[in-house]
């Protein structure tokens, strides 16, 4: 009876593990990861040789770049305006790729102290 209830315990633990059951895919991702003297940003995560398009929205500025992720899944776009790192700037990144692959970064901004004169 002993060896049932071990064998039962084994399978019931061993069964979701074997059937890949639990074990997504991992999700993709974005993160600006420059800039200066360019806004840089690099993802992964996608389908391998997807077709990925890129748009940032960041301190006032807007820019999309069409890009190919490659066969590990990761890409880099540089977009044509500097950024600014100043922390009081809200930060929207979204990637949407071609094989229904999608990732999205936002940042709030910072409270902001104003300068003094």
């Amino acid at each position: 009876m002993k060896y049932l209830l071990w064998l039962a315990l084994l399978v019931a633990v061993a069964a979701p593990v074997a059937s890949g059951a639990g074990s997504k895919a991992p999700k993709a991702s974005v993160a600006v990861i420059d800039d200066l003297p360019v806004v840089v940003v690099a993802g992964n995560g996608f389908k391998p040789r997807e077709q990925i398009t890129v748009s940032v929205t960041r301190g006032g500025k807007f820019g999309t770049k069409k890009v190919v992720a490659s066969v590990t899944g990761a890409f880099r776009a540089r977009f044509g305006f500097a950024g600014n790192p100043d922390s009081c700037l809200y930060t929207l990144v979204r990637a949407t790729g071609s094989k229904g692959t999608t990732a999205v970064m936002r940042t709030m901004p910072a409270p902001c102290v104003p300068l003094a004169p």
